[in-house]
C-alpha cells in the first residue's frame, strides 16, 4: 500500500493558498456575511426563535461567523506576513469539513420543516472546491452534494423549482452548477498539470536530457533485466554495441565544449534511424551503448555495414565551422553460457580495436 505523505500534501496545500488566496478571501467573506445576515434574522425575528432548532441555527451562524472572520483575516496576514502556511492549511482543512458538516446538518433540519437543502449544499459544495486542492475530493463533494439534494427532495415531496421557494431555488441552482463548473475546470487543469508534471519527472529519471536516448539509470535497469531473462532461459539471442565518438577532445580544445557537445546531441539524434528495435543508452559523456534485439538482430551485419559507411567518418558544417563527426564500434553476440558482462567485454574490446583502426586511417590523434 502506497504510504501517504502528509508534509507533501500540506506543501501542495500552501502552494494551492498562495496561488488562489485572493478568490479564498472573497469566498471565507462572503460565507461572513452571510452567516451575519442569517444571525441577525434569527435575532431581531422573535418569532422564529422558539425552538431547538432555531437556537441550533442561530448558535451554529454566530459559531461560523466568528470563524470564517477569523480565516479571512489569517488569509490577509498571510500575504503580508512571512511566515510558513502548513498551520493555515491545516486550519483550512478542518475549516471546510466543519462547514460540510455544519451544512449537511442543516439540509436535515430543512428538510423536516418542509425547505429544500439546496442553499446549504451549494455553499458548503462550492467552498470545498474553492479550498481543497484534491480534485478527487473535489468530485465526491460534487457527486454526494447532487444526489442528496435531489434524493431528499424527491423523498421529501418538496417542488423544487415551483411554489413560494422556486424562484429562489432555480437562481440558487443556476449559480451552483456555474461555479461547480468553473471550479471543476481549474481542478481539471490542476489534475492535467500534475500528469504533465509526473510524465516530465519521469522522462527525466529515465531519458537523458541531452541526446533524448535513454540514460544510465535505464541502462543499470535494462542489464538486470537481461541477466534475469538469461537465467530463466527468456532470452535467447541479442548483441550488445558499445559506441563511442572520436575526436571529442580535439574538438573541445580547438572550439569550445558547446561543439563537442553539439556532436553528442548530433549522435543521440542519428542512431535511432539505425535501430528501430533495439534499446538505445547515452551512458556518459561520448559513450553510447545499443543492446540489439529483434528485428534489428536478425539485420545486424547489414546495420552496422551501413552504420560504417555513414558514420566512420565525415565532416559537418556547425556555426560556420566544419567539425569531424566519427563514430566508432564494437559489437558482440549473445552465446549460450555468457552473461551480460561477457557479451560487454568483448563488444568493449572490438570498439578499442575498432577506433585504434579508424584514428590511424583518418590521421587523428590517439586519446
Amino acid at each position: 500500500m502506497k504510504k501517504i505523505d502528509f508534509k507533501n500534501k500540506l506543501d501542495l496545500l500552501t502552494k494551492h493558498i498562495i496561488r488562489h488566496r485572493a478568490l479564498m478571501i472573497i469566498a471565507s467573506t462572503i460565507i461572513s456575511l452571510i452567516a451575519l445576515l442569517f444571525v441577525l434574522f434569527w435575532q431581531f425575528d422573535e418569532n422564529d426563535i422558539n425552538t431547538f432548532v432555531d437556537y441550533f441555527y442561530l448558535f451554529g451562524n454566530i459559531f461560523f461567523l466568528v470563524i470564517s472572520v477569523g480565516l479571512t483575516v489569517a488569509l490577509i496576514l498571510s500575504r503580508f506576513i512571512k511566515y510558513k502556511t502548513n498551520a493555515l492549511a491545516i486550519i483550512i482543512h478542518i475549516y471546510v469539513l466543519l462547514l460540510i458538516a455544519w451544512g449537511t446538518i442543516v439540509c436535515i433540519f430543512d428538510l423536516r420543516i418542509g425547505l429544500s437543502p439546496i442553499f446549504y449544499l451549494m455553499i458548503f459544495t462550492i467552498v470545498a472546491g474553492i479550498f481543497f486542492v484534491e480534485p478527487l475530493f473535489f468530485c465526491l463533494i460534487v457527486i454526494t452534494s447532487a444526489i442528496c439534494t435531489f434524493v431528499f427532495t424527491f423523498k421529501s415531496s418538496i417542488s423544487f423549482f415551483s411554489g413560494s421557494e422556486g424562484v429562489e431555488n432555480i437562481i440558487s441552482f443556476t449559480i451552483y452548477i456555474v461555479v461547480i463548473l468553473l471550479i471543476g475546470a481549474e481542478h481539471f487543469g490542476i489534475t492535467i498539470n500534475n500528469y504533465r508534471i509526473e510524465k516530465k519527472l519521469e522522462h527525466l529519471t529515465y531519458f537523458d536530457d541531452l541526446t533524448g536516448l535513454l540514460n544510465e539509470r535505464s541502462y543499470l535497469k535494462e542489464i538486470e533485466d537481461v541477466d534475469k531473462k538469461l537465467e530463466s532461459n527468456e532470452l535467447k539471442e541479442f548483441a550488445v554495441i558499445l559506441m563511442d565518438l572520436n575526436n571529442i577532445k580535439a574538438t573541445n580544445d580547438t572550439y569550445g565544449h558547446r561543439y563537442g557537445c553539439h556532436l553528442i546531441v548530433r549522435c543521440g539524434h542519428t542512431l535511432p534511424d539505425y535501430f528501430k528495435s533495439s534499446s538505445l543508452f547515452h551512458i556518459g559523456g561520448d559513450e553510447f551503448v545499443a543492446i540489439v534485439y529483434g528485428e534489428d538482430y536478425q539485420r545486424l551485419d547489414e546495420i552496422l555495414k551501413i552504420f560504417d559507411d555513414d558514420l566512420s567518418y565525415s565532416k559537418i558544417e556547425y556555426e560556420g565551422h566544419e567539425l569531424i563527426f566519427s563514430l566508432a564500434h564494437g559489437y558482440a553476440k549473445y552465446e549460450v553460457g555468457m552473461k551480460y558482462k561477457d557479451v560487454l567485454q568483448k563488444a568493449d574490446d572490438a570498439m578499442y580495436n575498432n577506433k585504434k583502426l579508424i584514428k590511424e586511417k583518418y590521421g587523428m590523434k590517439q586519446r
